[in-house]
């Protein structure tokens, strides 16, 4: 049984080293630059041995304390089993600490103390556990392997110092998270009463004062069959009409297959200024218009779908039809537009 549990120890010492080798070198013994962005997804590799190494070590000490290893201190193996487990723990604490404080760059993670930390009270503590495995029970309680324990008692020590250090930085992390977030929402708070002390005008221009230049003009006219507000259309009107390739714009969005972009269109046209109507070429723009929303409602009938009032819809494109030449293509599409909504069920029953 003792040569079993003296295995047992050995192995998880050797899972702990393992783990601690792997992780230590990882990082080029603490001397390599932390990776950063996308790149520090290889960190997974150090801190999933790291991980590793603190079961490994609580593993090992609590089956050294059963063996023993504190029989110089204590009557109990329970409890010194409880207390090298608890030791180990710390140990692999204090390496996974000095991962930590490697990649975050910590103040007090420079070489040497990262080295100090992470591999030499952690090699201590091995010679420590694999000691305690292979050393004649009655030796156990001698003073030299007490004084060995004592010297390893310094890797856990040092881990509490790590674990204080760890929460401190944890509690000081929060609390400016804490500040962080109350700064942002009386940020928000504050933002949230100035513009509600705007004016419907004054929002709509701070909004619009954000687009880009050439933002497109679908994106402009398609709110307006919508907007009951004259003055807020007069604003989105505007801003349309600055667009620096407005005829091309124009032109794509009355023939597009969106009907409530091409509606929004046609309140452009309704409305804009009379010196921006280009007669003859808004004729042919509106033709298309109407023939695309009269095979719509052939095809539906006028109710309301796709965001678009058809019967408004109809409606706009003859106001809009008497500011621009009534040419052939025009009348003809228009009487085809009227056939269609003076017979829509007739028209949808087709």
């Amino acid at each position: 049984m003792s040569t079993l549990l003296s295995i047992s120890i050995t192995l998880a010492t050797l899972i702990a080293a393992l783990a601690t080798l792997i992780t230590v070198l990882c990082t080029g013994m603490f001397t390599q630059r932390p990776p950063q962005g996308p790149d520090a997804m290889g960190l997974i590799v150090p801190l999933a041995t790291a991980a590793a190494a603190v079961l490994g070590f609580l593993a090992a000490g609590a089956l050294a304390g059963s063996r023993g290893a504190l029989d110089w201190l204590l009557t109990s193996r329970a409890v010194g089993s409880l207390i090298l487990g608890f030791a180990g723990l710390l140990v692999g604490g204090a390496v996974l600490g000095a991962l930590v404080g490697w990649s975050e760059k910590h103040p007090w993670g420079n070489v040497i103390t990262l080295n100090f930390i992470g591999v030499l009270l952690p090699a201590l503590f091995l010679v420590f556990l694999l000691s305690s495995a292979w050393v004649d029970l009655p030796r156990l309680r001698g003073g030299g392997f007490k004084a060995l324990s004592l010297a390893a008692a310094s890797a856990p020590a040092v881990g509490v110092v790590i674990a204080l250090i760890g929460l401190k930085g944890y509690v000081q992390m929060q609390a400016y998270r804490n500040v962080a977030v109350a700064q942002e929402m009386a940020k928000q708070a504050a933002e949230e009463s100035r513009r509600a002390a705007l004016t419907p005008e004054q929002r709509l221009l701070e909004d619009l004062s954000h687009y880009s230049p050439t933002q497109p003009l679908w994106t402009l006219v398609a709110g307006l069959p919508e907007e009951q507000s004259a003055s807020l259309r007069a604003i989105w009107i505007e801003r349309a009409l600055q667009h620096p390739d407005f005829e091309n714009e124009l032109r794509s969005t009355m023939t597009c297959d969106y009907a409530v972009y091409r509606h929004g269109c046609v309140i452009l046209l309704i409305e804009m200024p009379a010196d921006r109507i280009k007669p003859a070429t808004y004729a042919q723009l509106l033709a298309s218009d109407a023939r695309q929303t009269a095979s719509a409602i052939r095809e539906g009938g006028l109710a309301r779908r796709d965001e678009n009032d058809y019967s408004q819809h109809a409606a706009h494109i003859a106001l809009a039809a008497q500011r621009v030449t009534l040419t052939d293509e025009l009348r003809d599409a228009l009487d085809e537009l009227r056939s269609a909504v003076e017979h829509p069920a007739a028209a949808t029953a087709k």
